[in-house]
């Protein structure tokens, strides 16, 4: 397995960059309240995880009685608590968000064979931003049971990553997979394989 790229940064970096409708969709995974999350995203960027906590209570204490009830119902923040229990509930989630990094793994498997594909090579790379250009991360190849793990943590201002499988089939000389991806979780995307065919999925 090797790593061309440095080691990975905070996801900051990623919440401060990335296009609004990445960084909108991973807040409301966090707290599902829509003036909550726009609060946020025009508070950026943020310097450290500090201010960025800060503007969160600052976000939960502007929310309108309405606002607050819709945040409260849903099941993203679990049981119901307080306004100072969803600031507390919040912040968790954008500590990890914020200094978390996105990682990935893959599974290939010969469905024509029925069995795992060992020894595939597979390509990680990974992209700064949209419109950026794709960059070399790390390289590895399936085990006998067709996983490649251990593949390093994302830098933490990617935005998307792409997976290139060197499957050597009859029709296909390598499949490749684009994805976003987000700091903090982990994206498992397995390839099925057939000889004039593949598809790919975020498993688990």
């Amino acid at each position: 397995m090797t790593s061309p790229t440095p080691p990975a940064a905070s996801g900051l970096a990623w919440f401060d960059g990335a296009d609004e409708h990445a960084v909108r969709a991973a807040l409301l995974r966090v707290c599902p309240s829509d003036p909550w999350a726009a609060r946020l995203i025009a508070a950026r960027p943020f310097p450290g995880t500090g201010a960025l906590l800060a503007a969160n209570e600052a976000a939960v204490a502007a929310l309108g009685d309405d606002a607050l009830a819709a945040a409260l119902a849903t099941p993203a923040t679990g049981p119901a608590i307080t306004r100072a229990g969803l600031t507390a509930v919040t912040a968790a989630g954008l500590t990890r968000l914020a200094e978390g990094t996105a990682t990935v793994s893959t599974h290939v498997l010969d469905t024509a064979a029925g069995r795992p594909a060992a020894g595939v090579p597979v390509t990680l790379a990974v992209r700064h931003g949209r419109g950026a250009p794709f960059t070399p991360h790390a390289t590895g190849g399936t085990d006998a049971d067709g996983r490649c793990g251990g593949l390093p943590a994302l830098p933490g201002a990617a935005d998307a990553a792409r997976l290139t499988f060197a499957v050597d089939t009859p029709f296909f000389p390598e499949a490749a997979v684009t994805f976003r991806v987000v700091p903090g979780e982990h994206f498992h995307v397995p390839l099925l394989l057939s000889p004039y065919g593949h598809s790919v999925y975020r498993g688990s």
